[in-house]
């Protein structure tokens, strides 16, 4: 029987120790003074992990969303380089050929940089009396269509140099066309006759096969084909149903020439009445009339300032400035005297001095525009 009693206890023994290492459980002490058990412990390192991880996905696709933004922009910067390249030949011919109606009739142009417009292709020679009396078929739109329009045309690198009168007249001729999903549109290096502006529906963009941006509402396209005379420089299809508004380029060259021989003869008859320039034959004037640039200024703006360098000749076209002169060691300025209509400065920059040796000031509550 003692035996057996030792026995048992020696059991019971091991039993209540194996209990007690099942349920021992390492305590560990925070540097805040929180006591927490290892199991917590593993509990917050898991969770510790978790917003590690969901933090690093976030960033992810952060950074995947930017990834594509740029990719989207590299698309979009290569098609206007595209652009930009396929009409460079035509942009120098036609410098060249300013440039010799300057050197023709000793006249130095302005080598201010002036702002790329739109000139439209030789055509019969026609009068100022036909052009006027030309009329287009016009097609009608909502408010809304007008300002989609007339924004999508001042949004493109080509065509934002457009006067308002032109614009508002190819807004008036533009007529409406639908594709299907899946439509060919535009075909590249094809001879292209017509200029869109997508107001519903999406378009896609390739070049030898290659995808390259999809074109949503509000855009302009083929304009190239009608403005410089090349071929199609990429393949357009309809990649949902679109609604476009479309202006053929017969139209589109005639709205171009009339305001440009309307122009034309305006600037003419005003350089007439310019005293340094009214015993110039016809056809100098107009050659002349023909490289100038309407410049607006607001009132108290600085035409030219005193000790600038500059090299550009001005012609007030409308409205008023005062010529100044700043007084030596002061910031005063003394009034010499008004310009108007008709009156010129900047002259000196003609005869191969640079230097400015007066101000001139826009004095016009009205504004001054001046032809450069």
């Amino acid at each position: 029987m003692r035996v057996c009693f030792d026995s048992l206890c020696f059991a019971s023994d091991r039993l209540q120790e194996d209990g007690d290492d099942e349920n021992h459980c390492e305590i560990v002490t925070m540097s805040n003074g929180k006591v927490i058990t290892s199991e917590d412990m593993a509990t917050v390192n898991v969770q510790e992990l978790q917003t590690l991880l969901s933090a690093r996905e976030a960033r992810i696709r952060e950074l995947e969303i930017q990834l594509r933004q740029r990719d989207e922009e590299i698309c979009d910067l290569r098609s206007h380089l595209d652009k930009f390249q396929s009409v460079f030949p035509f942009h120098i011919h036609n410098n060249n050929h300013l440039n010799s109606v300057a050197n023709d009739n000793s006249i130095a142009r302005p080598k201010k940089q002036r702002a790329q417009g739109i000139s439209a292709e030789p055509q019969s020679l026609v009068s100022i009396q036909e052009l006027s009396q030309q009329k287009f078929n016009t097609f009608p739109k909502n408010d809304r269509s007008r300002e989609l329009i007339k924004a999508a045309i001042l949004d493109n690198d080509f065509m934002k140099n457009l006067e308002m009168t032109q614009i508002r007249e190819i807004v008036d001729c533009m007529y409406p066309v639908e594709y299907a999903a899946g439509s060919l549109i535009i075909k590249e290096g094809d001879v292209g006759s017509i200029v869109y502006v997508m107001e519903e529906g999406r378009v896609e963009v390739s070049r030898e096969s290659k995808y390259l941006s999809t074109l949503a509402p509000g855009k302009v396209f083929g304009e190239l084909a009608i403005l410089y005379n090349c071929k199609r420089t990429a393949t357009i299809k309809a990649a949902s149903d679109c609604k476009l508004w479309a202006i053929e380029r017969q139209c589109f060259q005639t709205i171009m020439m009339r305001t440009g021989l309307i122009r034309q003869a305006e600037y003419t008859d005003f350089l007439k009445s310019v005293p340094i320039f009214k015993n110039l034959p016809e056809e100098t004037l107009i050659k002349i009339s023909d490289v100038l640039e309407e410049t607006f200024y607001n009132e108290g703006d600085y035409i030219i300032r005193q000790g600038a360098r500059g090299d550009t000749f001005f012609i007030i076209s409308k409205g008023k400035v005062k010529v100044t002169i700043k007084q030596p060691n002061t910031e005063d300025e003394k009034f010499i005297r008004q310009l108007r209509k008709g009156d010129f400065f900047g002259e000196k920059a003609l005869q191969g001095d640079d230097l400015r040796t007066a101000n001139i000031v826009a004095d016009d509550p009205e504004g001054v525009t001046c032809l450069v």
